[in-house]
């Protein structure tokens, strides 16, 4: 199963869908190293996070990044 998210890449968000094991192998290595390359098809972005809505949420995120 897919799971939509967003990753946080270059203080943007990339909307993602990714496979629930893919997901969590990915949030445990962004623990560990704090960064983390992704592959798509056409390109590969550098993570710095993860944003996982709720389902039906409008809520906002605001996110501070240290450079």
């Amino acid at each position: 199963m897919n799971i939509g998210c967003y990753l946080v890449s270059n203080s943007k968000f990339e909307k993602a869908a990714l496979p629930e094991n893919l997901l969590i192998d990915l949030a445990k290595s962004l623990r560990q190293s704090g960064k983390e390359i992704v592959h798509f098809a056409n390109r590969s972005i550098e993570v710095e996070g993860i944003y996982i809505p709720a389902k039906n949420t409008k809520a906002s995120i605001m996110m501070i990044l240290e450079e």
